[in-house]
C-alpha cells in the first residue's frame, strides 16, 4: 500500500486553528466544561448540516437539540446521558 502524503497549507492551518479558537470562546461563553465529551458532542452537532445522509427533519431536530443543550447550559453525566439517548 502506497502512502501519499498531504500537502500542508500553513494558512489552511492557521484559518482552522483560528475557527476552532473561536468555537470554544464560543464554548466557554455558553459555560460548557471544558471536558472533550461535551465540547465533541457539541461539534458533531454543529457539523451536522453536512450530513448528506440525514433528512432534513433529522439534521432540524438535531439542531433544535443542539440549542436546547445550549439554552438549558445543564452539563452533567445524566444529562450528557439523556442527550446521547434522545439523539439515537
Amino acid at each position: 500500500m502506497q502512502r501519499t502524503t498531504m500537502k500542508h497549507s500553513f494558512s489552511a492551518s492557521i484559518d482552522c486553528k483560528e475557527m476552532y479558537l473561536g468555537l470554544f470562546e464560543m464554548f466557554d461563553k455558553a459555560g460548557v466544561p471544558p471536558e472533550s465529551r461535551w465540547r465533541s458532542l457539541l461539534l458533531f452537532f454543529r457539523d451536522v448540516k453536512d450530513y448528506n445522509y440525514l433528512s432534513d427533519a433529522q439534521k432540524i431536530a438535531i439542531q433544535s437539540l443542539m440549542a436546547n443543550v445550549l439554552s438549558q447550559k445543564e452539563y452533567s453525566e445524566k444529562r450528557l446521558e439523556t442527550v446521547l439517548k434522545e439523539y439515537h
